[in-house]
């Protein structure tokens, strides 16, 4: 996902779990005090951070995803990903998007601090080709790439590794990239999609969350991608933890039954 310019005056407040008003105040405290809530008792978590038109698009006509984000999106959006130790997208997604390293946000700076976390998450970039646009990705920004990965091509693995912080050599399945994620220190998980990769980890039964907002757009884009691209083989049920609005925008937590109900 694209991040447009965040408005931090845009007037939120949670209609769920209870009605209160979200000042937007430096370092969105109440935000991030909903949306770290319900960690899962091993300390390990992956929520998914997408933004749909109400006609299920995740992108406009131009290919992107800030042509549906609204001002609020943002605001939740910011606040997900300054959770993250590391943020999860596929390689076509960075393409599409023309993501770049991110940069540190100073305002949540003391919070990660706090946290145990580096200054800026990690940009995990998922990838069979590992065909990448190093030249946009390293436009700007400060975030350590990691590049999942089972490529064989020497070429290619040569150019990966002069150009990543680190490559993890897995089957690419989410399992494995997570558990590759874990073991290097990595706990918070967001995954920012795109559609294909979003449908392979909730399929694996790795989303713990959906932080999913409702942009009030009706975009009716023929052909345009829709949140989980192709759809999900396993239907589940969620459960609605929080519910944000700004009258217009309605940005849901929801709880994501897993395989594992002991969970």
């Amino acid at each position: 996902m694209t991040p447009a310019t965040t408005d931090p005056t845009t007037d939120l407040w949670t209609v769920l779990p209870q009605h209160r008003p979200l000042p937007p105040t430096s370092g969105e405290p109440h935000l991030v005090e909903l949306y770290d809530s319900h960690m899962p008792p091993d300390g390990v978590r992956v929520q998914s951070n997408m933004v749909i038109s109400v006609d299920g698009a995740v992108a406009g006509a131009d290919g992107l995803s800030r042509s549906v984000s609204t001002p609020a999106d943002m605001r939740v959006f910011s606040v997900v990903r300054s959770l993250a130790d590391a943020v999860v997208v596929g390689a076509q997604t960075v393409r599409t998007e023309h993501l770049t390293r991110m940069s540190a946000k100073p305002a949540h700076l003391d919070q990660r601090h706090a946290r145990g976390q580096d200054h800026v998450p990690v940009m995990v970039i998922v990838t069979s080709s590992g065909n990448l646009p190093w030249d946009r990705i390293n436009a700007r920004g400060t975030s350590p790439v990691v590049v999942a990965t089972n490529t064989s091509d020497p070429l290619v693995r040569a150019d990966l590794n002069r150009h990543a912080d680190d490559v993890l050599e897995c089957d690419l399945s989410p399992q494995a990239v997570k558990d590759a994620l874990v073991a290097r220190g990595l706990r918070r998980l967001v995954c920012e999609g795109g559609p294909s990769v979003l449908a392979q980890w909730m399929d694996a039964g790795l989303i713990d969350e959906m932080c999913l907002t409702v942009s009030p757009k009706l975009l009716s884009t023929p052909g345009a991608p829709r949140l989980f691209g192709e759809g999900i083989v396993t239907a589940r049920d969620v459960e609605v933890l929080s519910l944000v609005t700004d009258g217009q925008s309605m940005m849901y937590r929801l709880k994501v039954q897993t395989r594992d109900s002991s969970r």
